[in-house]
């Protein structure tokens, strides 16, 4: 298990075969394993206690060191084979190199053409340094891919990687960017050199008709003149067949154009897209921020969110009024997001691709297609923006994904088109895919969405509980005649106080001990109360009213 870092391409080639000799080898080894195994069993059945015991130890023993060399033997085997890929991508990146050298060395040559054939033969030339171009296109995306997947591979030498790639970007960069503008230089030659062309064969031709020009006979007879007059048709006429070509010369090129527009920004460097392109995953997770954090931001938020929850139930029940479980769950948890909207972090972000798969238990999408958001979790939503920027502003692309304790997530082992995808699930059918950068991403979304899933049934539970207990135990009543009063004299019921229970109801408050226990006591305790009810209700005076409360007498306010 020497160290390989230091070793060349030839010498890792070497050590590569030497282990796979090795692991020839550690075959026979596994059949002597298999042995001691089928030993070991046959002599369990034959000795007890302690023999039986030793044997059992070094069969573990054996196994375990058994295992741990085969881990060894992998780690070896993952080891040289990343530095035999690391010395190929450093020799395709130096073989690239030097062509890439080569080729603007010879777009920019000295060489300039003095006619449009000499023009020709140097643009045909330049064509062929296209096609090369293109033909060795193949080999600079296998370069690059190879050093993404070092890179992805957590490499000891993944920054030299980047760099080499990065190098390699901006090199290839420059090689089209020296190609197109010598090729836009060649075009605007070749057009002064036809305009030149043809400057000059319109001024022979002028030449060769200044003797006719300037000719000052007129004819002495009559025939003299009309061949004189049919020679002057025929000049008109070829005059009229040159006429194209002097407007043709009257036209700018693209060179007289060019230099009357103004000059042209130099285009943008691709610099940036290449550093975040060809970024190492210690700069990924300097970057991304600590999980941890996140978590215990969330759980203090959460904390808050019960202890809030208690003076909230009493300003949403009205006086007097009853609700269903249902009805004050939901205003709750309406209050608890309007609530926690603004103060809650952002548990996880970033960009994600989304897939809009089912809209119910048995219909398709109709609008299947992968769109690309900056994702954000936000208390119990999904929300979707354009970028960070927008996520600042709360201004949304879409509509957000409502996250409950029914929602489901897990990877999308079944979708075979895209890689790192994981699938959320809705209690209402819906379905959408999201695909992640790459394994870790996706995890880390999986891990977020889940822990904030199961904090949520928690927190829905305990909510969900205590108007549960209020909305259950009615409120009562129970008048009990003083003791300090005689028999004979009229009974009055005892002083009480109105103090308002849990769910919001009215309710009298006597100091006798009794009334105190019947008002705890379950629904099914009633028929002993009763009695007592009856006696001091006899006794009160008639109020008209006719009373309610189920199996309890209570006075409202």
């Amino acid at each position: 298990m020497n160290n390989v870092s230091s070793h060349d391409w030839q010498s890792v080639q070497q050590l590569l075969r030497k282990h796979q000799q090795f692991e020839t080898e550690l075959v026979l080894l596994a059949q002597d394993i298999q042995r001691i195994q089928q030993e070991s069993k046959r002599l369990n059945g034959r000795y007890a206690g302690e023999k039986e015991a030793e044997i059992k130890q070094k069969e573990i023993d054996v196994l375990t060191q058994w295992k741990l060399l085969q881990q060894f033997v992998d780690q070896r085997k993952r080891l040289l084979n990343d530095y035999e890929d690391l010395h190929r991508f450093f020799g395709l990146a130096r073989d690239l190199h030097l062509w890439m050298d080569v080729m603007i060395r010879q777009m920019n040559n000295s060489d300039k053409p003095h006619d449009v054939s000499g023009v020709d033969l140097l643009m045909n030339n330049h064509q062929s340094l296209k096609a090369e171009i293109d033909a060795r296109q193949e080999n600079f995306i296998m370069c690059i891919n190879l050093g993404k997947d070092l890179i992805n591979r957590r490499h000891a030498r993944s920054s030299e990687v980047k760099d080499k790639c990065i190098q390699l970007s901006m090199l290839r960069d420059h090689v089209d960017d020296t190609w197109n503008e010598r090729w836009e230089y060649l075009q605007l030659i070749l057009e002064v050199y036809q305009f030149a062309r043809d400057a000059a064969i319109a001024e022979t031709w002028l030449i060769a008709q200044e003797s006719y020009l300037t000719n000052e006979e007129l004819g002495e007879t009559l025939d003299q003149v009309e061949n004189l007059i049919k020679r002057h048709e025929q000049f008109e006429k070829s005059l009229l067949a040159q006429e194209d070509r002097f407007n043709a010369l009257r036209n700018l090129t693209t060179l007289e154009k060019k230099r009357q527009l103004p000059p042209v920004e130099p285009r943008q460097s691709r610099l940036p897209i290449y550093l975040e392109e060809f970024k190492t995953w210690e700069e990924r997770d300097a970057e991304r921020p600590s999980t941890l954090t996140d978590k215990t931001k969330f759980q203090s938020t959460i904390t808050e969110e019960k202890t809030t929850t208690d003076g909230s139930i009493r300003s949403t029940i009205l006086p007097g009024k009853q609700q269903s479980s249902q009805d004050l769950e939901s205003t709750i948890n309406k209050q608890r997001r309007s609530e926690s909207a603004t103060r809650l972090p952002t548990l996880k972000e970033g960009f994600l691709s989304r897939k809009h798969e089912w809209e119910g238990h048995e219909r398709k999408a109709t609008h299947r297609a992968w769109e690309k958001y900056y994702t954000a979790l936000i208390n119990n939503r999904l929300q979707f923006y354009k970028d960070a920027k927008h996520l600042k502003t709360g201004r949304t692309m879409t509509d957000d994904l409502q996250l409950d304790s029914s929602t489901s997530v897990a990877p999308a082992i079944d979708y075979r088109k895209k890689t790192n995808v994981f699938r959320l699930k809705f209690q209402d059918g819906n379905e959408y895919l999201f695909h992640a950068r790459d394994d870790i991403e996706m995890n880390e979304w999986i891990t977020a969405i889940n822990n904030f899933i199961s904090s949520s049934s928690i927190t829905t539970s305990l909510i969900t509980q205590i108007p549960t207990i209020a909305l259950t135990s009615p409120p009562t009543t129970t008048m009990v005649p003083s003791s300090s009063s005689s028999s004979s004299s009229p009974q009055h019921p005892p002083p009480s106080t109105m103090i308002s229970s849990t769910s919001g109801m009215q309710m009298p408050q006597s100091s006798s001990t009794t009334e105190q226990k019947s008002r705890t006591l379950p629904l099914r305790s009633s028929s002993s109360v009763e009695p007592q009810v009856s006696s001091s209700s006899s006794q009160q005076p008639p109020t008209g009213k006719k009373k309610s409360g189920g199996f309890f007498s209570m006075k409202r306010k």
